[in-house]
């Protein structure tokens, strides 16, 4: 579907590309087929950064694979006001565990 919009939109007189972005925290739940993992909350409860990392590299390959170079996830946050609308989306309590925890996929 979004390669032949990317393709659609490159084949105008203008060749302007499409920029898609898709929220992807429990990975590409849109296609069938593909792996849905749980709340970054629920990840971040594991303590396991290698299991974090194996997820995003999932996660990561299955969107690239649908035609999204663009997400909003999975992500390494640490909520600041509990008044937050989506507090779930955090994945770490501490900043320490955040900053040796990211890395990018």
């Amino acid at each position: 579907m979004i390669n032949g919009y990317q393709q659609a939109a490159l084949a105008t007189r203008l060749g302007i590309p499409i920029l898609y972005g898709a929220d992807m925290v429990h990975g590409d739940s849109h296609m069938t087929g593909t792996t849905v993992f749980p709340h970054n909350i629920g990840l971040g409860a594991t303590h396991d950064a290698a299991l974090v990392q194996q997820e995003c590299q999932v996660a990561a390959a299955e969107t690239y694979a649908s035609g999204v170079r663009w997400t909003f996830g999975p992500v390494i946050a640490v909520p600041q006001d509990v008044r937050w609308a989506a507090p779930t989306r955090a994945m770490v309590k501490t900043r320490l565990w955040s900053l040796s925890s990211a890395r990018p996929v």
